[in-house]
């Protein structure tokens, strides 16, 4: 028995040495980290990851595992195929944790290849072509291939019929139109897995603040401007909209997740400084 209490009270006593090792390196990656130093960020969060693989980062009220420092670290490198590794394992450690939630979408959008821009014909186009002597026949087949960036109004269409169109064409213009706008719809109807991930993160990130702001004694520290909280509506607003500029919003999602991290700081020095001034 007495055996067994030493070997319990020895784990006991291992294990939260472990704990503080782990925490520190937590501490010293995030400080490099907010200061623009991803590589030397990583070295830490990767030896809090060998000392404690399921460590969570308790900044009361923030939660986040180390496997969510060791992705954002990657993701601030510009190495995204590690960052989403990482990031994946600690959405699936934590549901709740949304920064992690909120850079697997930002990596996920980074690594999505972009469209190739379009190269539809203006209604300049069409009618330059007829102006030149193109037949409306081949003009047609060119029409299908390359496809149509104009309303087909009456205005244009009198436009198109001066330069020298026929019905066929005319025809052809509006079939090609029609078909257009209904892929984009469809395509815009579809929500990209980034965007999707970014969405939910960033709705469980104000729901979060809003919770802590109005349930918890140190909540009045928290976001106390709504600056935060005002990005992520209008982020939302953008998604929303299913008109989602790429670049935008993952600037966006990016200033979020960096004023969350630096809201920890802010926070505890505003407490610090409302205890030292009240009355004793």
């Amino acid at each position: 028995m007495k055996r067994l209490f030493w070997f319990l009270i020895f784990s006991s006593v291992f294990s939260g040495c472990v704990s503080i090792r782990a925490g520190g390196e937590v501490q010293s990656g995030r400080l490099a980290l907010i200061n623009g130093q991803p590589e030397v960020a990583l070295a830490h969060f990767q030896r809090a990851a060998e000392l404690e693989p399921e460590y969570i980062a308790d900044f009361a009220p923030l939660r986040q595992g180390v496997w969510t420092y060791v992705g954002r670290a990657y993701y601030a490198m510009g190495k995204f195929p590690e960052a989403r590794q990482a990031l994946d394992g600690a959405v699936s450690r934590s549901e709740d944790d949304f920064l992690a939630r909120l850079y697997l979408g930002l990596t996920l959008m980074r690594q999505q290849k972009q469209p190739k821009p379009e190269n539809l014909l203006s209604l300049q186009d069409v009618a330059y072509a007829l102006k030149q002597g193109v037949l409306p026949k081949r003009l047609a087949t060119i029409v299908q291939e390359r496809g149509v960036g104009f309303d087909l109004t009456k205005e244009a269409e009198r436009e198109l019929k001066k330069a020298g169109a026929n019905d066929p064409l005319i025809e052809q213009i509006k079939r090609t139109r029609a078909d257009y706008l209904r892929k984009r719809a469809a395509a815009e109807s579809v929500q990209e897995p980034g965007v999707r991930e970014v969405d939910r993160a960033l709705r469980d990130g104000h729901n979060w603040l809003e919770y802590v702001t109005a349930n918890t004694e140190y909540g009045r520290f928290w976001d106390p401007g709504r600056e935060i909280r005002k990005q992520i509506q209008s982020s939302l607003a953008m998604i929303a909209k299913r008109k989602v500029d790429r670049q935008k919003l993952i600037a966006n999602g990016e200033w979020v997740g960096k004023e969350l991290e630096e809201e920890i700081d802010r926070a505890r020095r505003d407490e610090r400084q409302q205890r030292a001034i009240q009355p004793r």
